[in-house]
């Protein structure tokens, strides 16, 4: 399956470069790498990652696999397309219920 990223994906995968950047470009770039390498391995296994329970009352099922404890990778599995939709990348860190809010609002 090919790998599509959303516009709100990619900025939040620039907003945690840009944090860990100042403390350690190693540091940003191995977290970087990491999320990437996650994500290549959904082209292959996209049922991997269990359904998010606080987007089920979405009509779509959105998955969200786990990097470092830290991060999530918020996708969809568009199988018309053949394609994993990378809908945004979620900081554990943060209020869950934001999740819903901040990216699946209308």
């Amino acid at each position: 399956m090919k790998i599509i990223w959303l516009s709100e994906a990619s900025k939040s995968l620039d907003a945690i470069y840009n944090f860990y950047l100042p403390k350690s470009k190693t540091a940003a770039d191995k977290i970087i790498a990491d999320i990437y390498h996650s994500i290549l391995r959904l082209s292959k296994t996209p049922f991997i990652a269990s359904p998010e329970p606080l987007l089920n009352e979405f009509p779509n099922t959105y998955r969200s696999l786990v990097i470092r404890r830290l991060f999530k990778v918020i996708y969809r599995v568009d199988e018309e397309k053949q394609a994993v939709i990378i809908v945004t990348i979620w900081d554990c860190r943060q209020d869950p219920e934001l999740l819903k809010f901040s990216t699946f609002a209308p």
